[in-house]
């Protein structure tokens, strides 16, 4: 699954990331897509998928970086496919406990 490829941190910080935002009133979501090349020097050869959490404000969606910064960017170029899931779906999804 698309998901699954992706790493536990990146995981568990989309949903914190997104939980964050909703929190605070705005509609907050997971993206997880498949990272091009650049995406795989990053990850060290080790990923081939990303979860990001992607906020609704000021009228456009903007993605949420590492450190909760928004961005008009994902952090990695995206690759052939984007899947967004709502914060519970994706929690079910990747059995997400805290």
């Amino acid at each position: 699954m698309l998901f699954f490829s992706s790493c536990t941190l990146c995981r568990v910080s989309a949903i914190e990331q997104a939980q964050k935002y909703q929190d605070q009133g705005y509609e907050a979501r997971i993206a997880t897509y498949d990272l091009l090349l650049d995406g795989k020097l990053y990850g060290a050869f080790l990923w081939d998928h990303h979860a990001q959490a992607v906020v609704w404000k000021d009228g456009n969606y903007s993605w949420v970086g590492e450190f909760g910064q928004l961005s008009d960017k994902s952090t990695f170029r995206q690759g052939r496919m984007t899947v967004y899931w709502t914060i519970n779906e994706f929690k079910i999804a990747t059995n997400y406990r805290r």
